[in-house]
């Protein structure tokens, strides 16, 4: 039964929460907030946050009341780039949509259009613009989610914060190169080449650092055999 003196309920809004008591920060920053919603969270109640980070409502109120009242408790996680590392991800895919997605698909459209037969653009061209969408739009989208927010699921930090940064370039370099060897092929395939292994390299340092992450973790969950294989 929840107590009602208690300073803290489950019907509170978290940035309520954290304006009133910021000792609170460090408990919810424990079970993976960590910069999501801006500097006081998101709006959302205590008892959502627990539903939906996989907290008992009771143990959370327990903590964020303790928070409140000054006692000690655990150490908040350090800050680092892991905690804002969905942004690079996330605006590398949408700058790759808006060039080599719409505009070059718009492109594509346009001399179809005007020579009135599919066969009016190379079929290179075609492949360029749908291997910029699938590695640059959903591949960067994917990978900066899953940096974000597994580890939040998990309750965990990110591992290897900045080789999972370092898997950014690697894939933007890849997808630049393949554009450029599509242009080119079949003249020269080794182009398209070392444009592979670079995104290669890149899924495979991303794989390495989320699993390295899921091995730190203490939270069994069902979905984790489903995440792994993916």
């Amino acid at each position: 039964m929840q107590d009602e003196a208690l300073p803290i309920t489950a019907e509170m809004m978290l940035p309520d929460v954290l304006r009133r008591y910021p000792a609170a920060r460090r408990v919810v920053d424990r079970y993976g907030l960590r910069g999501c919603g801006g500097p006081q969270g998101p709006q959302e109640s205590v008892r959502w946050f627990a539903r939906l980070h996989g907290v008992p409502l009771e143990q959370l109120l327990a903590e964020l009341n303790a928070a409140a009242r000054g006692e000690a408790i655990g150490a908040a996680p350090e800050r680092s780039i892991a905690d804002t590392i969905y942004r690079p991800y996330f605006l590398a895919g949408i700058l790759t949509v808006l060039a080599l997605g719409c505009t070059w698909g718009a492109v594509n459209l346009w001399m179809i259009g005007q020579g009135r037969r599919f066969g009016a653009v190379d079929y290179s061209w075609i492949l360029a613009h749908g291997h910029a969408m699938v590695f640059g739009f959903v591949g960067l989208f994917i990978l900066g989610f899953a940096f974000q927010a597994f580890p939040r699921f998990k309750h965990v930090s990110l591992e290897h914060p900045r080789m999972a940064i370092v898997a950014l370039p690697l894939m933007l370099a890849g997808i630049a190169l393949q554009t450029v060897g599509h242009l080119l092929a079949p003249r020269s395939p080794y182009l398209g080449m070392l444009a592979g292994l670079l995104q290669v390299a890149a899924v495979a340092l991303s794989g390495w650092v989320l699993v390295r992450t899921f091995r730190t973790a203490r939270k069994p969950e069902p979905y984790d055999a489903f995440v792994l294989s993916a």
